[in-house]
């Protein structure tokens, strides 16, 4: 009942969108429907088709027409997988799984590359002397296509590998596909992970329903308190570099650091939490990633789902490191690239990706050189922080590709803060005024501890929920937040 009062509150206060208050009333009767299911002992069916109904509900909120690009996803990986399963030859089996990679990516591609390529072409033809107008096609592009993609994609690859029976009921494909909590911007669920809950029986658990409400409060908490309140300093910043500082627009940057941090890991935190209320697991996406000491740990720990995905599906069936030190680097690279690419259609993405790219290979370069020499370690006891704020510093800088919104911009940002005679000085204040702020940030990320001490104690757990239900009310009531970063993925 608190839970359903805190979802409804918005409504009854007044001054809400008509596609704030469908969405409410969804999820508190969702919530209701299926606690009540479970409860009482009602047959899986039934909690599936809810729930799917419900996610294509949740989904077509938005526009309804793309609820089919769902339904066809959904559609071709069932029976592409099945056929799959019973192909008597590897032959067919291959054919069948370039149907399903042809169908989902190209729909991916379509959506969101064409006006990309388009563009790259009109370049082209520019620099070859023909100027030939090609203008963007008016294309819009789905909501969380890019996340939907590769966890379909999961599927078929799994069943092409044997590491997953097809299912027999499409239904359960369509749950999966469709699943609202984390369908518009991750974390990318696996099938295998996914799937065989729908196998388990589940009955009503409070204390894990109360942790999901917690871990959505703290999300919520990321996304108001610091995202949010962050944004307003980059969007100034970025939107007109010429006329701030290197040292405003250093600050801005650090700023972003931690509004995209917060910002995507407080959604992911909202939709574990909801996962866990409605009885199911989504795996972890983040592990305090700015306090990796090397960019390598960093993508162990930031977008956890994505990086793994990419690891398993595309770097490893490249070849991985199995092929000499050269193959080993162009993998990593082409990995990467296509890991930018996936998250926009545009250079500055290329080049973020690219980055990361050429240092994860520099650092497997210096791991392997290092291991060929036998050195005595003698590390400063305070090593750790010059090493994070390297590999800190590292990722600001890929972040102005991904923050701004053109290549001249971001070369412009870059410019000013490294040749301003002032913005040099910022990068000393990172020990003094980073770390601190850091900590505080990354408290909030610990599912662990202080979530399951509060949940032990069920009269402090309710009047925790509480506080955090008024207080999130309140912000929400009284200012008008801003999307979430990664809803344009």
């Amino acid at each position: 009942p608190l839970t359903l009062l805190g979802i409804l509150f918005p409504i009854l206060k007044g001054g809400v969108s008509p596609t704030t208050t469908a969405t409410a009333i969804f999820a508190a009767l969702s919530i209701a429907t299926v606690t009540y299911l479970r409860t009482h002992g009602a047959g899986s069916v039934a909690r599936k088709l809810l729930l799917t109904t419900a996610s294509l509900l949740f989904y077509s909120a938005w526009r309804w027409p793309f609820t089919a690009l769902l339904l066809f996803s959904t559609v071709l990986d069932f029976n592409c997988a099945r056929a799959i399963h019973r192909a008597p030859d590897q032959r067919r089996r291959r054919l069948y799984l370039t149907i399903s990679l042809i169908g989902n990516l190209g729909l991916l591609a379509f959506f969101k590359y064409t006006n990309f390529l388009l563009g790259a072409l009109g370049d082209l033809l520019g620099i070859a002397g023909l100027h030939v107008a090609i203008g963007p096609l008016p294309i819009i592009l789905p909501l969380g296509i890019s996340f939907y993609t590769f966890q379909t994609l999961s599927y078929t690859i799994d069943v092409y590998r044997g590491q997953l029976d097809p299912r027999e009921s499409v239904l359960d494909l369509a749950l999966f596909v469709s699943f609202f909590p984390q369908l518009v911007a991750g974390p990318i669920v696996r099938a295998s992970d996914f799937l065989p809950q729908l196998d388990e029986e589940h009955r009503w658990d409070s204390k894990r329903a109360k942790a999901g409400l917690l871990l959505m409060c703290q999300g919520m908490a990321k996304k108001l308190l610091v995202a949010d309140t962050l944004a307003p300093i980059v969007n100034q910043a970025y939107s007109s570099p010429s006329l701030y500082s290197g040292v405003s627009l250093l600050v801005a940057t650090y700023c972003f650091a931690f509004q995209i941090y917060c910002d995507f890991s407080g959604y992911s935190d909202i939709a574990i939490g909801a996962a866990q209320v409605l009885g199911f697991e989504i795996p972890l996406n983040f592990r305090r990633p700015y306090f990796a000491t090397n960019i390598t740990t960093f993508w162990r720990r930031w977008h956890i789902s994505l990086s793994t995905w990419l690891r398993d599906y595309l770097y490893i069936p490249l070849g991985g490191n199995r092929h000499g030190t050269l193959r080993t680097y162009k993998n990593l690279m082409a990995t990467m690239v296509l890991g930018g690419l996936w998250h926009g259609a545009s250079y500055n993405f290329v080049i973020w990706g690219t980055i990361h790219g050429v240092a994860l290979a520099a650092h497997k370069l210096m791991m392997s050189l290092r291991h060929q020499h036998t050195v005595t370690d003698t590390k400063h006891p305070f090593s750790w922080i010059i090493h994070t704020a390297i590999t800190f510093h590292l990722v600001c800088i890929t972040w102005v590709f991904f923050r701004a919104e053109t290549f001249s911009k971001s070369i412009a940002i870059i410019h000013r803060i490294f040749l301003d005679s002032a913005g040099l000085m910022v990068p000393w204040l990172f020990p003094a005024v980073l770390i601190p702020a850091l900590l505080v940030s990354d408290s909030l990320q610990s599912r662990t501890g202080i979530i399951d001490t509060i949940v032990k104690y069920p009269r402090l757990s309710r009047a925790t929920v509480t506080i955090c239900i008024a207080v999130m009310l309140a912000i929400v009531t009284s200012s008008k937040p801003s999307d979430f970063i990664y809803f344009v993925f």
